[in-house]
């Protein structure tokens, strides 16, 4: 038995359950997609002849991907070009500028009490001049003293600054002095009195949301008189979240 089918003339409306995607909206059509008569966007050229702008042209066309303050994010991408900013409160940098007397043959916490930024309000620089780690990650740890010796004739051994976290150890600087005499155990030379002393420390570390961080300096005087922390130098105190 041979199949019917209906022929549309001109004037007859096309099936009402089908999808057409046109160039011009046509009135014998009821659910027809416009598209236009040309491409758009990242096409050009005409419908039979498409083409591709540069920029988009072998592009993988990858999902954006918005990265805030608190945003884990792994990228695998290859053939793109990628431009970031990030921007985060996991930061400071604190000074002190007046002297600080140390206390001989102990750490002594140096006291940076004046900030130059703490955008997340999470160094203490009243009470305990310590930073309250925001996040776990991995951070820049950089500090920067300049010391005055044992005034008088006293002098002043065994020289050296630390990172602490929790209250204990975790990274020094080079001491100073930096060597000693073999054959008697001894340091092989002391700081004159009064004479300057710079200390650098600089880690990376990784740190768990909520760890304390301070910084510490040790020294050993030969009489009365201390070493002290020179407030008319720049003193600083910096930490910085590179990576989670």
């Amino acid at each position: 038995m041979p199949t019917w089918k209906k022929i549309l003339l001109d004037g007859d409306a096309g099936p009402t359950d089908a999808d057409y995607l046109v160039g011009t909206a046509n009135a014998g059509l009821s659910a027809e997609i416009v598209v236009g008569t040309t491409p758009g966007g990242e096409l050009g050229g005409t419908w039979a002849s498409p083409t591709v702008d540069a920029t988009h042209s072998g592009s993988a066309h990858h999902s954006a991907v918005t990265v805030t303050d608190s945003t884990t994010v792994d990228l695998t991408l290859s053939g793109q070009d990628i431009t970031a900013a990030i921007n985060h409160t996991h930061k400071f940098r604190a000074t002190r500028t007046t002297d600080q007397t140390l206390t001989d043959a102990t750490f002594t916490k140096v006291q940076f009490a004046t900030e130059d930024y703490d955008p997340g309000s999470d160094y203490d620089n009243a009470t305990n001049f310590n930073y309250t780690v925001p996040v776990t990650g991995y951070y820049l740890v950089t500090a920067t003293v300049q010391l005055i010796a044992a005034s008088g004739t006293d002098t002043t051994d065994d020289v050296l600054m630390s990172v602490f976290v929790n209250g204990t150890e975790k990274a020094r600087g080079i001491r100073f002095p930096s060597y000693a005499d073999v054959a008697t155990g001894t340091l092989a030379h002391d700081v004159s009195a009064s004479e300057e002393i710079g200390l650098v420390v600089c880690s990376i570390l990784s740190l768990a949301s909520t760890n304390t961080v301070d910084i510490r300096v040790y020294t050993d005087s030969s009489g009365a008189n201390v070493a002290k922390v020179d407030g008319a130098t720049l003193n600083d105190f910096c930490m910085h979240l590179l990576s989670v």
